[in-house]
């Protein structure tokens, strides 16, 4: 073992605490129990976050009371935690301080400011020692299912503000990322000239894994396929932070020579979901996370059926997220995985609440089908399709330039793309077309293909 190695360890157990490394054991082991000797643990912590709820944060006292989760001596009863209220960020927002634990002060908190889907609107959220304790290693288990282990060379496309502005980054996070090993490539901004220079670096630097959002590594793939350019072969590549559509693994593994790993998480819940080596779907962590998808009506997915994700942090005692709705939508898979984990497998992770596009009707119309009528176009980058209202949708293309030249659509394609997206959304629907140079992506470096402003308000 590393200098470099050793002194990062030490680090993180100043940061994280000592408990993580028994955690991670734990997690190791818990990963192969079967179902019934599994069920008990994960029943107990999730009995253990609400009892503190129902006793120290004002907010949850009254929700569960109300909902006969927890009876007037203190007793917590699970049959009725679907009667618990839905928790989404507006809520939040209006009951910020009664979502606090009433011992915030002896807890040590990290406050942090997470971004509210495609208004940009942010709130506040807290998370304690507790949470540091258990997302850490729940991050290094699933690292390791995708071949990688702590403290190997690992390349970020990620997103660093502080590289997009020009400034300096602070001195702390400079360290940190040399204790880690890592060497972050900005995804703020992707021109051309960046890439290239993005693929100098990855050659030389010759990363174990590649760890970057989905988008960014696919972009970064089909400049290398266009440009006729190769690029070192990592041992695997792990996406986050975004959505994995089937086509973008293709090429992503076609071009770096390398499997890729999904993995699901925010910034609010923390890393939830892995996949494993049989890429057969998600393991999400039952010991950290209480995930359920729900159909439009309230009532629990099937196997197969999308549904918007619902999830209770099980770690965070400062400011406790009970039945948080996070705005995607992702369905279970209908068989288990071949590894032999028991825990629940996501089949896969669909897109955002705000990707549904709706129909006058009221028909529901998914993301991923508007998606496909833009993928594979050699005259389209980066897109979005967004729909103002019902009888709008904009269509902003990030243009493809050859020999200083941007490549142009037929018209007969574009005719095609608004007549399929007529068919599902109606005939008097206008399809407006607008080609850019670059679109920006989030204020947390992601790009959203699909936005509906019709969904965000039914």
């Amino acid at each position: 073992m590393n200098i470099r190695k050793i002194i990062s360890l030490l680090y993180h157990q100043a940061v994280t605490g000592r408990r993580h490394w028994r955690h991670l054991q734990n997690l190791k082991e818990w990963q192969w129990l079967p179902p019934g000797q599994l069920q008990p643990i994960c029943e107990q912590r999730l009995r253990d976050l609400l009892a503190h709820a129902g006793k120290h944060v004002p907010y949850y006292a009254e929700v569960l009371r109300q909902a006969e989760v927890i009876d007037s001596n203190g007793q917590v009863n699970l049959e009725n935690f679907s009667r618990i209220p839905l928790l989404d960020k507006a809520i939040m927002r209006e009951n910020l301080d009664a979502i606090k634990s009433d011992d915030f002060s002896r807890r040590r908190g990290i406050a942090f400011s997470t971004s509210s889907g495609t208004t940009g609107e942010s709130i506040q959220i807290v998370q304690d020692r507790g949470y540091a304790e258990w997302n850490y290693p729940v991050k290094l288990l699933g690292d390791e299912w995708s071949g990688y282990s702590f403290g190997q060379k690992r390349v970020l496309l990620w997103g660093a503000e502080t590289v997009t502005e020009g400034r300096k980054e602070p001195l702390q996070t400079r360290m940190q990322r040399w204790l880690n090993n890592q060497l972050w490539l900005d995804t703020f901004r992707m021109t051309p000239e960046d890439m290239a220079r993005y693929v100098q670096i990855i050659n030389r630097v010759q990363p174990v894994q590649i760890l970057a959002f989905p988008e960014s590594i696919y972009d970064l793939a089909n400049y290398l396929k266009r440009n006729h350019l190769t690029i070192f072969s990592p041992l695997s590549i792990q996406t986050s932070s975004g959505t994995l559509f089937p086509h973008m693994r293709a090429v992503i593994e076609e071009v770096f020579r390398a499997p890729v790993f999904n993995r699901y998480g925010a910034q609010e819940t923390g890393a939830m979901a892995y996949e494993c080596e049989h890429h057969s779907g998600l393991h999400v962590f039952p010991p950290e996370h209480h995930l359920e998808i729900l159909l439009p009506d309230g009532s629990p997915a099937g196997p197969g059926q999308a549904g918007e994700v619902v999830v209770t942090l099980l770690s965070n005692y400062i400011m406790p997220i009970i039945r948080y709705k996070i705005g995607d939508i992702a369905a279970w898979a209908g068989t288990p995985c071949p590894c032999g984990r028991s825990w629940p497998l996501l089949k896969e992770i669909e897109g955002r609440v705000s990707g549904i596009f709706i129909s006058p009707s009221g028909a529901r119309v998914h993301g991923i089908y508007l998606g496909y009528l833009m993928f594979y176009r050699d005259w389209a980058g980066r897109f979005q399709i967004i729909q103002e209202d019902y009888e709008l949708v904009r269509m902003i293309v990030a243009r493809i330039y050859e020999n200083g030249k941007p490549r142009e659509p037929a018209h007969d394609e574009m005719a095609e793309i608004e007549e399929k997206i007529r068919l599902v959304l109606g005939e008097g629907c206008r399809v407006e077309w607008e080609f850019v140079d670059e679109i920006t992506p989030t204020p947390a470096g992601k790009h959203c293909y699909i936005i509906s402003k019709v969904a965000e308000i039914t």
